[in-house]
């Protein structure tokens, strides 16, 4: 049996995943579970009181395929020109 990553859209930075994904999702959707994650900071989630990390940002994408019950995803997003890693 093959399994197939579900996907996961991750905004830029200060954007939502409704405003980046919401025109195309429909047809993903057809086909997977997808999850729109609005990180810390973006749409209307309160901006963080402390410089973001990599692995906060990793950890909140983690946490959103397990609250849908997801073993496996693929992620989609975007860099806003600022380093990371």
């Amino acid at each position: 049996m093959r399994v197939r990553p579900r996907p996961a859209a991750a905004p830029t930075a200060r954007t939502a995943a409704e405003a980046n994904y919401g025109p195309i999702m429909e047809g993903p959707a057809a086909r997977h579970t997808v999850v729109g994650v609005d990180l810390t900071g973006t749409a209307h989630t309160p901006r963080a009181q402390e410089p973001l990390e990599l692995d906060e940002l990793v950890d909140q994408l983690i946490a959103a395929a397990d609250a849908e019950q997801l073993d496996t995803f693929a992620v989609s997003g975007g860099a806003v020109g600022f380093p990371q890693g």
